[in-house]
């Protein structure tokens, strides 16, 4: 089984599958398989991670995603694609 470049958790407690998370899973699943990146990006449902939140996933995947985001920008010139990295630093 080859090693995903990157796995993106989605909650699926009760909040957020009252919400939808089961539909977001399946929309990120048939995208990545569009843009042939399903043996990149392995997608994994999880239990909450925060306390109950009747909201659902999108408050906190928005706000995960912006801090990637902008984290992302600054970072991605220091690590080339095709490499493993931990903590910024190249492993493989």
């Amino acid at each position: 089984m080859p090693r995903d470049r990157m796995n993106l958790m989605i909650c699926t407690g009760t909040g957020c599958v009252s919400n939808g998370a089961f539909r977001i899973k399946d929309t990120l699943e048939e995208e990545l398989v569009k843009q042939d990146l399903q043996d990149e990006v392995q997608v994994i449902t999880t239990g909450c991670n925060l306390p109950f939140d009747s909201d659902g996933p999108w408050r906190v995947q928005c706000a995960h995603l912006r801090a990637w985001q902008a984290w992302w920008k600054e970072a991605r010139h220091k690590m080339p694609p095709g490499r493993w990295y931990l903590d910024g630093t190249a492993i493989g």
